[in-house]
């Protein structure tokens, strides 16, 4: 086993069915997780004036990963 550091992307945008098909992703790059949640922010701007404040956020978290 060996431990990874990841960065966690979670998204609360979206409504109903347009709701996000994967609210959650993990990136081994801080810096794909940033351009991740940039993107989603974009979009989610779109959906918060029609259905109330959405948002992005960033973890760093640590995997366990089992080779």
């Amino acid at each position: 086993m060996r431990k990874i550091k990841a960065w966690l992307v979670s998204d609360c945008g979206g409504e109903y069915e347009d709701y996000w098909e994967t609210p959650a992703r993990a990136f081994t790059n801080r810096g794909a997780a940033d351009e991740c949640a940039r993107k989603r922010e974009a979009r989610g701007r779109c959906w918060d004036s029609i259905y109330g404040d959405g948002f992005c956020s960033i973890q760093e978290i640590e995997v366990v990963l089992d080779d």
